[in-house]
């Protein structure tokens, strides 16, 4: 017979787990969105000013609302320097845009990236815990009781010890939905950093170092 009221504690925390997980996601997750849909603005007004070149630039930036947007803007920007070609100047960046655009940096002071990223291990490592936690606890106490009451100390155990997984099933859940959602939601946030290094490769081009290069050795 199923001890429910032994199993209550392990149904509390398979609960806990997921009400944590759940937690953590709606606090990160909104965040991660809101700089995808920042930076995939600023593409938009790359992409309507992109006839007037890197003149527009100053516009775009003092229309930035974002504090970090802005200053990685500010660092594309103090990136860009001209270089002589056969039609006058052209402007190159020192830096990759991808380089500058990097998630770490979009991300600073709003989202833990590395934590949400082993945010799937944590889940199933404190599932797994408590698993053997409860087990451990069990064995112990029909190892107590196997002197006095022989084999039939080992049939609680045996009744119950399905119920002793439920922590685990709650940590591997939560795991596999995390997982399969945050890449959705960082592979959005890469391909708006690619789109938006393309759009500021269509004004400036990102191959500065290799131009400079070339251009000392003419």
């Amino acid at each position: 017979m199923i001890d429910y009221e032994f199993h209550l504690p392990v149904w509390l925390i398979a609960i806990i787990i997921t009400i944590v997980a759940g937690y953590f996601w709606q606090r990160w997750n909104p965040k991660i969105h809101h700089v995808t849909k920042g930076l995939s603005g600023l593409r938009e007004k790359l992409d309507e000013k992109a006839k007037d070149g890197v003149d527009a630039l100053t516009e775009i930036g003092e229309s930035i609302q974002d504090p970090t947007i802005k200053a990685l803007f500010e660092e594309t920007q103090n990136s860009l320097f001209d270089i002589p070609s056969d039609l006058g100047y052209e402007k190159y960046s020192l830096k990759s845009y991808q380089e500058i655009w990097q998630p770490k940096a979009l991300l600073a002071k709003r989202v833990n990236l590395s934590m949400f990223e082993a945010m799937p291990n944590i889940l199933i490592g404190v599932g797994l815990m408590f698993t053997f936690f409860f087990l451990a606890f069990a064995l112990n106490s029909a190892s107590s009781a196997l002197g006095a009451t022989g084999a039939e100390a080992m049939k609680p155990l045996l009744d119950n010890a399905g119920g002793k997984f439920w922590t685990s099933i709650a940590g591997i859940f939560c795991s596999l939905v995390w997982n399969v959602m945050s890449k959705r939601t960082l592979e959005a946030l890469d391909d708006e950093v690619e789109a938006l290094s393309i759009a500021f490769r269509r004004l400036a081009k990102d191959t500065g170092a290799e131009a400079a290069v070339s251009l000392q050795m003419v």
